[in-house]
């Protein structure tokens, strides 16, 4: 229904073999979409979807099998206005395929989309660049830096050494990395309960540490490493503008559990240089505050710590949800080996990615909207060209409060029913904005029976959201 016209054109190329190119790729991570090719020739389009609220991060994408030079290649939107991009990976064998990553920066509007397009730049000169001296050597050293955030890792660990708050000047965390250490096995339900940490803690050992990115979009490290018997390789980058670092693991996770030796855990730590006594997490439709505990408690997507003073830290995730703050100490458990019901739960393969992150404002407006980024990236979709009743950039909902959910009426009059909650200290009037004109709105229950009416002007409705309520607004679009 989307108007891509706009990727029509381009140089014709004879022979290509891109059209269904990338069948499989990407669903392992995320529960993603298959990143399937549909153009052929030089031009290509991507539909760029957010279920978040408006956003300026970047978002990646795939082309397959481009004909082209990459040196040549532009990133523009629908309208023809060029687009800042990085090369993450070229020409990546996957199935008879060349796969090329790229991360673009390009704001999305709230709950929509944004066309963007890949072409060749007939005007860019091609240049000839020499390799590195082979034979220059160079000190060890790791950074991440962009405007916000320096991260200095440790070269022999792999570990982030030290993490900089550049608005403030100060010192956020430091020591951030992977540990493995033995839970107790005395517990009455070790598939569902930590268990108490024996003090064998030990850093998994780095085998190499590579420049993986160092562009102006973002910078990444590759870490490989070991723990016991288990591979654990990771990745640390730093994007643009961004005041969070992202995590991204696979492990080869060999390590298991018994009632004889304890429980294998894996988890990430980092202490925080700004003392804090109580911490914020996320949970079903709302946040709560907890003081500083010796033990793992839940948070759907993050735990932010809440000084007095001083920058605050936050680790987000989307599934991971295992969080211990305690003594100055952050953690997020990512493997936990229990021993029954099930004798090998962990024993194989995973994939992860989290967020650490100093964010502006340690409140759940702030970190909430900051989770909601990270936890649901934008996806893109490759298309044709071919005409459409809605445009090329949209936003189909636009809210100042927190949405948990979206969804047509049970009752099938074709009403939208959306759940909002308050993620502010005191009551707010908030506004929903829709993509078109509304008849009517009233709030109604959970069972969405009618009640009190709202007010409605044009497109947006007026809703009155009290401090930690519910609210769940039925709404009749034209």
């Amino acid at each position: 229904m989307v108007d891509t016209s706009a990727v029509g054109g381009g140089r014709a190329i004879g022979g290509g073999n891109s059209d269904g190119a990338g069948v499989g790729y990407g669903v392992e991570h995320g529960y993603g979409l298959s990143s399937v090719e549909r153009g052929i020739g030089m031009r290509r389009g991507y539909l760029l979807f957010n279920t978040a609220g408006d956003r300026a991060d970047l978002s990646v994408f795939s082309l397959w099998d481009w004909p082209g030079e990459k040196k040549t290649l532009r990133i523009t939107d629908g309208a023809g206005e060029s687009l800042p991009f990085q090369i993450l990976e070229e020409d990546v064998d996957f199935w008879g395929h060349k796969r090329t990553d790229i991360a673009v920066s390009c704001p999305l509007p709230s709950m929509g989309w944004r066309l963007i397009i890949a072409d060749e730049d007939a005007d860019t000169p091609l240049s000839l660049t020499f390799p590195w001296g082979p034979r220059v050597h160079r000190p060890y050293e790791y950074v991440l830096e962009n405007e916000l955030l320096r991260a200095e890792l440790d070269p022999v660990s792999g570990a982030v050494r030290t993490l900089t708050d550049k608005r403030s000047g100060q010192t956020a965390a430091s020591g951030g990395g992977f540990f493995g250490l033995t839970e107790s096995p005395d517990v009455s339900n070790p598939a569902w309960m930590i268990g108490r940490h024996t003090g064998d803690e030990a850093p998994v050992i780095a085998e190499t540490i590579e420049w993986l990115h160092k562009g102006e979009l973002r910078g990444a490290v590759k870490v490989t490493g070991r723990y016991k018997n288990s591979k654990i390789s990771y990745v640390i980058s730093l994007d643009k503008g961004a005041d969070y670092l992202t995590f991204t693991a696979e492990v080869d996770w060999l390590e298991i559990g018994a009632k004889e030796i304890g429980m294998p855990q894996l988890r990430f730590k980092t202490r925080h240089a700004a003392p804090a006594t109580d911490y914020l997490y996320d949970i079903p439709l709302g946040w709560l505050r907890r003081p500083a505990i010796d033990m793992d408690v839940p948070g759907l997507t993050c735990a932010c710590s809440c000084p007095a003073e001083g920058p605050a830290l936050a680790i987000l995730s989307r599934d991971k949800y295992g969080y211990r703050c305690f003594d100055g100490v952050m953690s997020l458990t990512l493997l936990h080996s229990s021993y029954r019901p099930d004798p090998y739960p962990e024993f194989g393969r995973h994939d992860f990615t989290f967020h650490l992150a100093v964010p502006g404002q340690p409140t759940p407006a702030y970190v909430g909207a900051l989770s909601k980024r990270l936890c649901h990236p934008a996806f893109p979709l490759s298309v044709t060209a071919h005409g459409g009743e809605l445009p090329a950039e949209f936003s189909l909902l636009r809210c100042d409060a927190a949405i948990s959910g979206v969804k047509p009426a049970e009752d099938g009059s074709g009403d939208v029913i959306i759940r909002l909650y308050g993620d502010r200290d005191s009551d707010q009037d908030t506004a929903l904005t829709l993509r078109e004109p509304v008849v009517s709105a009233c709030l109604c229950s959970l069972t969405e029976v009618p009640g009190t009416p709202l007010a409605v002007s044009g497109r947006t409705v007026k809703v009155p959201l009290r401090q930690n309520v519910v609210a769940t607004v039925r709404v009749k679009p034209r």
